[in-house]
């Protein structure tokens, strides 16, 4: 990360997880342009520099802010468009307070394909492994005969991952977990961090479709549907 450059998120804080629809997204950035005058007559000085960088996790909307200032214009904008779509409350928060699951990554080979089959896999070879609410989200790299794969875990994951290194069984070989308890831990880890994060475009995005995990891009998008359609 760029020196001096901080990470945001925006929230829904009406939703018990924070989760903004991504079709609404667009109207939210429109109402924003249609304060940010305002915004910067209210504090004179230089312009805000900020980029978006994606979903966590699917649910928060990630911004990158060159500066403090940013953040400070930033989070006034958000408090001026108010109500985008019905019910909404929105709310800008700091990174370590982006609400989250556990997640983790692990090479893996690149078959069993399939999300079941890959939890299966560790659920036989790592029968204490407390796994019943575990997803796999999707695979973020591809290499030879192998796959790097996001997997959504639990608390209760975190202490066994722990105990053992993140060194699992998988079929006739060992795998190594790396496993991250909230966004900002993964921050030392850049890779980790992104590797939780949608970005704003799916051009190279690889999802689980259909249940498998294929290299397809995604072609779903932040400003579909009408601005108060849910």
């Amino acid at each position: 990360m760029a020196r001096g450059r901080q990470i945001i998120g925006v929230i829904d804080s009406s939703q018990p997880d924070g989760k903004i629809p991504r079709n609404q997204w667009c109207w939210i950035q429109a109402a924003m342009a249609a304060v940010a005058l305002e915004v910067l007559r209210d504090n004179p000085g230089p312009p805000p520099s900020c980029m978006d960088i994606g979903w966590f996790q699917g649910t928060t909307k990630l911004i990158a802010c060159d500066n403090e200032r940013s953040v400070l214009l930033y989070r006034a904008a958000i408090t001026k468009i108010g109500e985008v779509y019905p019910g909404a409350q929105l709310e800008v928060i700091d990174v370590q307070d982006i609400p989250s699951r556990p997640w983790a990554t692990a090479w893996v080979p690149e078959t069993p394909s399939e999300s079941n089959d890959i939890l299966e896999l560790l659920t036989r070879c790592n029968p204490n492994l407390p796994i019943n609410d575990w997803k796999v989200i999707k695979a973020i790299r591809f290499r030879e005969a192998a796959m790097e794969v996001i997997f959504q875990i639990n608390q209760e994951a975190i202490l066994y991952l722990s105990r053992c290194d993140g060194l699992l069984s998988y079929g006739f070989n060992k795998i190594n977990m790396k496993y991250y308890a909230t966004p900002y831990e993964a921050l030392s880890d850049l890779e980790a961090f992104a590797a939780a994060v949608d970005p704003p475009t799916d051009d190279d995005e690889k999802e689980v479709t259909a249940g498998a995990l294929s290299e397809e891009s995604s072609s779903e998008s932040d400003c579909e549907g009408s601005r108060h359609s849910l």
